[in-house]
């Protein structure tokens, strides 16, 4: 189903003092739905598996696309030793995270970048490895997006990360508008299946394309108690940014109870110069 997401909403929510209070309140400055543990030995949270899933070591130039305001990019070079770009459409945010990465004396290995939109400011093949934390799902365009991603990858780089996810099955669309259309709205998103990310990737000339469900993984998915489950939320266009984030956060924790909503994680891999002999 199209998506009615609009890029400038998308910078507008992230710019928000609002969010940046909130989330940084709730989640500690992790912009990213809470996992708990993950079921492996030595893991010590979701930046840490994605740094062992995705093989970055510490040679590696890694971008972190929608890098919030760093605690993020900074872990991903702490566990690893890599060197970390974080990408970020919102200037308070940027600024937030090269404070941040000053305090943590990583301003070494962690610097970021602000991005206007459409294409990535690197040059073809800048970097090894490119991460998200559930910020795909705020682009409008994921297909040119991965397209972009493929662009900066060097040959054999791997692309990987966690988004808001839809349920490898059907979905009528009155229930998408019911209850799925609540979460877009609110919290300006463009939700896709596994399946979906995977087309995506593949079409982009990514493959190896993987998913997994993050239930299992982590034993203990920080989704929020949602409300009766046949009242689906409705969001309002005068509702402050107060208000949305209150309703989104309920619409999540009624279409995760319904089989509707999940978290996930894909990867893929650009073809390396073997495979263009």
């Amino acid at each position: 189903m199209p998506s009615p997401l609009d890029p400038a909403d998308v910078r507008s929510f992230y710019d928000s003092d609002v969010v940046i209070e909130t989330f940084n309140d709730s989640f500690g400055g992790l912009w990213h739905t809470p996992l708990g543990s993950p079921r492996f030995a030595g893991i010590r949270d979701v930046r840490h598996y994605l740094c062992s899933w995705l093989g970055i070591d510490p040679d590696h130039e890694v971008l972190d696309f929608g890098s919030g305001v760093g605690p993020t990019s900074c872990d991903l070079a702490r566990y690893s030793g890599c060197r970390v770009r974080g990408l970020n459409v919102s200037a308070k945010q940027v600024e937030i995270a090269r404070q941040f990465a000053r305090l943590q004396d990583l301003q070494g290995r962690v610097s970021f970048d602000l991005f206007a939109g459409g294409r990535l400011p690197y040059g073809d093949g800048a970097f090894d490895r490119v991460v998200f934390f559930e910020s795909v799902c705020h682009v409008p365009d994921k297909a040119a997006l991965f397209a972009e991603f493929f662009r900066v990858l060097r040959p054999g780089g791997i692309v990987g990360g966690q988004d808001w996810m839809l349920p490898d099955r059907p979905i009528a669309p009155e229930e998408f508008d019911r209850y799925l259309r609540p979460i877009e709205v609110a919290i300006a998103v463009s939700l896709l299946s596994m399946e979906g990310y995977r087309e995506l990737l593949q079409r982009a000339g990514f493959r190896r394309a993987l998913g997994v469900d993050a239930r299992r993984i982590f034993a203990d998915m920080g989704m929020p108690p949602g409300g009766p489950l046949d009242e689906p939320i409705r969001v309002e266009g005068t509702d402050d940014m107060a208000a949305r984030l209150r309703k989104g956060n309920a619409a999540i924790g009624i279409a995760y109870a319904r089989g509707l909503f999940t978290v996930g994680f894909v990867s893929a891999e650009r073809p390396g110069f073997e495979d263009q002999a």
